[in-house]
């Protein structure tokens, strides 16, 4: 008896010491669809810095950031890119963004499209940003000397990050995925999609398979070699879904519209899927968290957490209208609301709570969204 009790001793000793490993974030960063910035001190539940939005004609949807040592990168879709100071929000570089030079030489016909940057955040790697815009580009440009090592330019417009595996840069571009060498910028390859499969979103990485997923939501995972894993076809009166609330666990793939699919990540087949506040307008998934046992749900109006198989456990409406991500922090949720107020509630969907008033929105723009890291 005496040797189960050690070793039961053990297992929660080391249970223990995983859970204090784990790192407690400090610092909640977020931007809106009016692309204000913030930044909060989580445990005091204080702001730490606000940068205010510009040039609110042009951005009028929400666009990421990328966080890297003490630096937070934004992007804007007007082009301009700033590096802040993370600890004070000092603007320490900025770039504007232009069509290149070499635009004319490719002789490509951007005339009727406006030059914008969409729903990305800037690649920080090795020294270099790299991003995409609305004028088929693909750059990389040096921080220190702001130069343009390279340009990639090809006939659609890049409406998300490209992304990084192994020293080679894959973008989506409608009808196929290319792959540049980061160094040069030289395509090394790529594959095209179905015709009728076209493939606006970013591409998700997870334990070395390439996610995509389609406007008529066909999900494919492919190995790094661009072997086949699998397809899998989502129902027909799925609302259109994409990749910015797809999860993962140790079984499956979450992505999902109006239906929320869990598909195995092993052989593309069907785990399960929920159909959420079915008949009810605003439906629709904004976002989707991986909890103990299941996953939470957040819709327009309401917050559902759902069991491993798919069940629907608890049901509750939001204190208001939510937009955009859920996001895990600590063992807590938090979300932005349409009354401008940053809410947070525990794992069980029992106690939701204010976190901070008066974040700056415009009802008047195009997307209602919302972007959240935490470090």
């Amino acid at each position: 008896m005496v040797k189960y009790i050690f070793i039961l001793a053990s297992i929660c000793l080391l249970s223990c010491k995983n859970k204090e490993q784990e790192p407690i974030k400090k610092t909640l960063f977020l931007t809106t669809n009016a692309n204000d910035v913030y930044a909060f001190d989580i445990d005091q539940k204080k702001l730490k810095w606000h940068h205010p939005g510009f040039n609110l004609e042009v951005n009028d949807e929400v666009n990421y950031f990328t966080l890297d040592n003490n630096i937070m990168t934004k992007i804007y879709q007007d082009g301009i890119i700033n590096r802040f100071d993370k600890n004070t929000g000092k603007i320490l570089w900025q770039i504007q963004d232009k069509p290149d030079e070499s635009q004319s030489y490719y002789g490509y016909d951007f005339d009727d499209v406006r030059f914008l940057q969409f729903y990305q955040y800037p690649l920080v790697h090795e020294g270099n940003i790299i991003f995409g815009n609305s004028h088929g580009e693909i750059k990389s440009i040096n921080i220190e000397s702001k130069k343009t090592n390279w340009v990639y330019i090809q006939p659609q417009i890049i409406y998300s990050s490209p992304k990084i595996i192994k020293n080679i840069l894959y973008v989506n571009v409608n009808h196929s995925l290319i792959m540049l060498d980061l160094k040069t910028g030289k395509k090394v390859g790529n594959v095209k999609y179905a015709d009728n499969e076209h493939v606006l979103n970013e591409i998700k990485v997870e334990d070395g398979v390439i996610y995509t997923l389609s406007q008529n939501n066909l999900l494919s995972a492919r190995a790094i070699n661009f072997e086949e894993k699998f397809h899998y076809k989502a129902d027909e009166n799925l609302h259109q879904s994409s990749t910015f609330n797809m999860v993962f666990d140790e079984d499956n793939v979450y992505f999902g519209g109006n239906i929320l699919y869990a598909i195995d990540k092993k052989n593309g087949e069907l785990s399960w899927k929920t159909t959420l506040n079915e008949d009810e307008n605003g439906s629709e998934i904004l976002s989707v968290a991986i909890v103990n046992n299941g996953v939470i749900v957040l819709t327009k109006k309401k917050l559902l957490k759902l069991d491993d198989e798919g069940g629907i456990i608890t049901r509750i409406k939001p204190k208001a209208q939510p937009i955009g991500l859920l996001y895990p922090c600590n063992g807590l949720y938090y979300y932005l609301a349409m009354d401008g107020n940053l809410y947070r509630i525990d794992e069980q969907l029992k106690n939701e709570e204010l976190f901070f008033k008066g974040i700056n929105l415009d009802p008047e723009h195009r997307v209602d969204n919302s972007y959240m890291m935490a470090q």
